[in-house]
């Protein structure tokens, strides 16, 4: 059996700080259909992330995440089903969309991984990941991010 870790994201957008706090639930096992134990619970802020990529730049930050710490076999749940869909597609088709770099730069950090899947978490069941990321926008100081292009 593989190690397969799992990826809980959600993003919380401050509009009058102009920031946007991410929150990400990693769990780890070798079980099928299961998440596993907990192995980190991270959060953070960033500043200059626009409102409409937060979510999108949480599954980023969720790869880049397992990217560095060399992780193969990775399930990544969100709450926002319709860029789950889009993410999923082109993972699986090995295609662009908008073509912009941002999404470029993420599908890239996928591809080098052995195998990701995009799965939907309902928001009610996303709870840990959410006071992750609101926590994050209250509590913390925002730094900038060095690969974020738009």
């Amino acid at each position: 059996m593989s190690l397969k870790h799992t990826f809980i994201v959600d993003a919380s957008y401050n509009l009058e700080r102009k920031v946007t706090g991410i929150g990400i639930v990693i769990h780890e096992t070798y079980k099928p259909n299961r998440s596993g134990i907990i192995v980190a619970e991270i959060s953070e802020l960033y500043a200059n992330i626009p409102v409409n990529v937060s979510e999108k730049f949480a599954v980023f930050r969720a790869l880049e995440i397992a990217c560095e710490r060399n992780y193969q076999i990775v399930h990544i749940f969100s709450d926002y089903n319709s860029m789950r869909k889009q993410l999923k597609y082109a993972y699986e088709k090995k295609t662009m969309i908008n073509g912009d770099n941002f999404h470029t730069q993420l599908l890239n950090h996928a591809n080098t991984l052995k195998d990701v899947k995009f799965k939907y978490k309902v928001r009610r069941k996303n709870q840990m990941a959410h006071r992750l990321a609101k926590n994050a926008v209250t509590d913390l100081n925002p730094k900038q991010h060095h690969i974020f292009l738009i």
